[in-house]
């Protein structure tokens, strides 16, 4: 390259020598460090979604003691009161998680898209 270029040997190379294992091995590693910050990020939101759900249920359960003393009153066993809030607080999990998972796809179509 040096011939080529007409360098002498006290001058400095006018060029660069890469070597396309280290571009793989440098995306491979920015992909990795990537992937370790989603797992963190993941982490620290379940448990973050988890407590909001539970105060739902908790100012449910709260507001609703009238409602579950009648239900008792008239023959409901706790089981059915706990199996209702068991099921209410299940379904609200499932819908967060739908919709959040359908505003996270819509987003990165949007994001893909705008940036091509």
């Amino acid at each position: 390259m040096r011939e080529s270029h007409h360098l002498g040997s006290a001058e400095a190379d006018d060029f660069s020598i890469r070597n396309q294992t280290k571009l793989a091995e440098a995306a491979q590693a920015s992909t990795e460090v990537m992937s370790r910050l989603l797992v963190a990020i993941a982490s620290m939101s379940l448990p973050v979604g988890g407590i909001g759900i539970m105060n739902i249920v908790l100012v449910t359960v709260a507001e609703r003691t009238r409602e579950s003393g009648i239900r008792l009153a008239i023959g409901a066993r706790w089981s059915d009161v706990l199996t209702q809030f068991l099921v209410e607080s299940a379904a609200m999990s499932l819908l967060g998680g739908l919709i959040g998972a359908v505003i996270g796809f819509a987003g990165a179509l949007v994001l893909g898209r705008a940036t091509g």
